[in-house]
């Protein structure tokens, strides 16, 4: 526990816990969250994107409680469905998920838990039993389960697909083809901004320095398990 404690403080480098705003946890094998690791985390008070790839995580108990959270990443882990339902409490703001390779989706009544994320804008469950399972109906279903979602899978309802690396490039140098993307990009930025204004403190409240900061990573940074997805202002 010492080595992973060592590694987290290693990964704020020479900033403080308060000024991260993306943790990448992948790989790390933590199996099971101490409470110290809890607490440890919980310093990045601001963090909203939080990765924990490949980790071996076999239970989502003692997850921190980062309430300005909005992206998780928990691809490739074993914990059983039902601790998801911990997920929503600790992140109520949360609007993307990825859970690829998640052995245990195996049926629709899996799934079902993620209804506890109502905010969720964006959901990848690429490798997923359900997914290979059911190829010609999956997508209908889960667009029909969450009406909210707007991406799975890096792909919109209509099977348009979804990634920038460059926003501004794209802006720049896209051609007439381009523009339904860039749109699509719009709608999807609205629905972002629309949960910082409903979640975030007043103004009054919070720093605004930070506040503006914290709106800066929520646009620059909204990855998707299998392409980077990144808007920049």
């Amino acid at each position: 526990m010492q080595e992973l404690l060592d590694y987290i403080r290693k990964e704020a480098s020479d900033r403080r816990p308060s000024d991260v705003e993306e943790l990448v946890l992948d790989g790390q094998q933590i199996s099971y969250i101490h409470k110290a690791i809890s607490s440890e985390l919980e310093n990045f008070r601001n963090l909203v994107m939080l990765s924990l790839n490949d980790c071996e995580l076999e239970s989502l108990e003692n997850l921190p409680q980062i309430k300005n959270l909005l992206r998780l990443e928990l691809s490739n882990n074993p914990f059983p469905p039902k601790e998801l339902v911990l997920v929503g409490e600790a992140y109520p703001n949360l609007v993307s998920l990825s859970l690829c390779n998640y052995m245990h989706f195996v049926s629709w009544d899996d799934i079902n838990v993620l209804k506890r994320l109502p905010k969720l804008i964006q959901l990848d469950l690429i490798g997923c039993p359900v997914v290979s399972d059911n190829p010609k109906t999956y997508r209908e279903k889960v667009f029909q389960m969450f009406p909210n979602l707007k991406l799975l899978d890096n792909l919109t309802r209509r099977g348009e697909e979804v990634y920038y690396d460059e926003f501004e490039d794209i802006q720049r140098d896209a051609p007439a083809n381009s523009r339904q993307q860039l749109e699509l990009m719009d709608s999807l930025m609205d629905d972002v901004n629309s949960h910082i204004c409903l979640h975030s403190p007043s103004r009054e409240e919070a720093d605004s320095a930070a506040l503006e900061s914290s709106m800066m990573t929520i646009k620059a940074t909204i990855r998707s398990g299998s392409e980077a997805f990144k808007v920049l202002n």
